[in-house]
């Protein structure tokens, strides 16, 4: 007969086998949860990206225990322990906060295995400092990436201590936060920097006084460099960047810089004045960012860029002097064509109620299904009927030759010649010919146009708000392109033959334009029937400045789209009308249709025959849709 202490051990033994039992039980229905069923290295990739968050505000980053996030990630269940703790990538990059344990890290870095090291650092306190010390000591091996972003205090402790691990980093951040408000840094003190020979991205912002020595500096696989300086550096820290890159054009790629001046410092001068120039070949995309009067176009005449260059990149302040943008132009392609294409973009940001304008110069356009259509070299696209519903929803092509006859659908020897109907809720969709899909007749697949964009030497300059707060109260109205930019002498505009404007211009802008002589295709939008380009056209008709023969206004204009933008436009039909009377006026005289083709998009109501005749008078095609 058993006693009392033997029946508890047999009922323990029971249990802990039922509670195993319980245990593989929820294991195996757990893995018949939806999410368990997704491949392992989905479920890896999302424990990856729940703790990669690099867009992150840097005051929001600070309070995110990234560390903690990991770590919860191995509680939740056995199979994500095991997906977690089988995946050593999920552990090479360490994130340090204020007042990280050591040990963390140090399991951390057990559980990466052999993989190269990342470590992040943002904080805002010298006492968040001892993680990084240690790693720093303890990973001289495979520490190859790190990113500091602390006050400079913070920093100058940290940089002694980098050093260890030299001889292994390959991207290096430094950042000291900027507060979007101008305070006096004190430029006497100089920080040196040191040589990392296998560096290949730098990315150095806000340390106004880290002096880089050219003597030392020479990584042979540097290829991105990133420098940012939030005050007017010490001449002796620019002259010294100047002369550390000449140490590494050979190879370098990306090279940005941004200079942002306080405002009672906007008209000061960098005094690089007589600096040889810098002549980068291997140089694939670069940028000059900066809210200073002369700043852009000082950088610019130092730094050569290659014609094979991919973008170039210029933001400058609203406001900025044009002859300072335009010079930063001119030095920054003098081996670049002159851009072909120009999208000028205005995006409002609802944050702070100011607006930025990007305007994109191009070799050439880039393709679209729609532009395609239109291009010379294609075939002629006859129509085909392809049932009674509204025409919204597919674009309606007229051409000259197919304006008095459509066609049916049926072989080409069997074409039906009929007088233009009204098409009023017919939908025409564009076909190529001679060309067949599969078990599709040619005559029934749709159109179908690669869409291509090149980058090859693309040049975007940007207007943005002052970067200081209570420098410029927020802007009620977009801001404007500089008129006085818009010239056939400027470089981005001696050779432009279409442009694209996305937003709405005042009448300078348009009168602006106009003399430009290569200027072939115009496409903008259109909010009201008060429209300011038709407006300059109506204007320079009615004061004989245009006629026949003229080659002064528009000379070479020969294609328009016009986008209406709005609820219910019911007057976009009047203002077809319109825009046709008064190129008729321009061109009178001059015979048969001049311009190649007419477009309006976004229309709101049906277009008649009697406006389809005035439209035809002025141009060989006509979409409206």
């Amino acid at each position: 007969m058993r006693t009392t202490r033997e029946s508890q051990q047999a009922l323990d033994l029971e249990i802990a086998k039922l509670e195993q039992d319980l245990v593989i039980l929820r294991r195996r229905r757990n893995s018949l949860s939806p999410i368990s069923q997704l491949p392992t290295e989905l479920i890896f990739r999302i424990f990856y990206l729940s703790i990669h968050c690099p867009e992150t505000e840097r005051k929001v980053l600070i309070s995110i225990r990234l560390e903690g996030t990991r770590r919860s990630i191995t509680h939740v269940s056995h199979g994500w322990r095991t997906v977690a703790l089988e995946w050593p990538k999920l552990w090479s990059e360490i994130h340090i906060r204020d007042r990280t344990n050591v040990e963390h890290l140090d399991l951390a870095r057990k559980r990466a295995k052999d993989l190269p090291l990342s470590i992040a650092f943002c904080g805002d306190r010298v006492y968040g400092t001892p993680g990084v010390f240690h790693i720093f000591q303890v990973e001289t091996e495979r520490l190859t990436s790190v990113v500091l972003s602390a006050p400079i205090e913070v920093l100058r402790s940290l940089l002694p201590k980098i050093k260890a691990c030299s001889n292994t980093i390959q991207f290096l951040r430094l950042e000291v936060p900027h507060s979007g408000r101008w305070t006096p840094v004190d430029l006497t003190q100089i920080d040196s920097f040191y040589n990392f020979p296998r560096l290949q991205r730098l990315e150095i912002q806000n340390w106004n006084t880290l002096f880089i020595p050219p003597a030392l500096f020479n990584p042979t696989s540097l290829t991105m460099l990133k420098l940012a300086f939030f005050c007017l550096p010490a001449a002796r820290v620019i002259h010294a960047v100047f002369a550390s890159l000449r140490n590494v054009v050979q190879h370098l790629t990306s090279l940005s810089l941004t200079i942002i001046l306080p405002p009672h410092l906007e008209d000061v001068s960098l005094d690089i004045t007589g600096t040889p120039p810098i002549n980068m070949p291997a140089l694939e995309d670069i940028a000059f960012i900066s809210n200073g009067a002369r700043v852009l176009s000082e950088l610019s005449s130092v730094l050569c860029v290659p014609s094979s260059i991919r973008t170039v990149r210029i933001l400058a302040q609203q406001g900025a002097s044009s002859q300072d943008v335009s010079l930063a132009l001119h030095h920054a392609c003098t081996n670049i064509a002159s851009p072909r294409f120009l999208q000028i973009d205005n995006e409002f940001d609802p944050g702070d109620g100011t607006h930025k304008m990007d305007v994109r110069g191009l070799k050439n356009p880039p393709l679209t299904a729609h532009s395609n259509a239109h291009m010379s070299e294609k075939p002629d696209l006859p129509l085909i009927p392809v049932g009674s519903r509204s025409h919204a929803s597919r674009p309606i092509f007229y051409s000259n030759e197919s304006r008095n006859r459509w066609k049916t659908g049926r072989s080409a020897g069997d074409r039906c010649c009929q007088p233009l109907p009204n098409l009023g809720r017919l939908r025409l969709t564009a076909l190529p010919t001679g060309r067949s899909d599969g078990n599709r007749p040619a005559t029934e697949r749709p159109l179908e146009c690669r869409v291509g964009f090149f980058r090859h030497n693309a040049v975007t300059l940007s207007f943005i708000a002052g970067p200081y707060a209570g420098r410029h109260p927020p802007e009620v109205q977009p801001y404007t392109f500089p008129v006085p930019l818009i010239n056939p002498a400027n470089w981005l505009f001696s050779a432009l033959h279409h442009i694209l404007v996305t937003c709405q211009f005042p009448v300078p802008f348009w009168k602006a334009l106009a003399s430009v002589p290569t200027l072939r295709v115009i496409e903008y939008q259109v909010t009201n029937f008060e429209d300011a380009f038709c407006r300059v056209l109506e204007e320079a008709v009615a004061s004989g400045q245009v006629g026949a023969g003229d080659r002064t206004f528009y000379p070479s204009l020969n294609a328009i789209r016009i986008t209406f933008e709005g609820k219910n436009v019911a007057w976009d039909v009047e203002y077809a009308e319109r825009l046709a009377l008064v190129l008729l006026h321009k061109h009178q005289g001059m015979g048969t249709p001049t311009f190649e083709w007419l477009d309006f998009k976004g229309c709101g109501t049906h277009v008649d025959a009697d406006t389809l005749r005035l439209l035809f008078s002025v141009s060989k095609s006509v979409c409206w849709y």
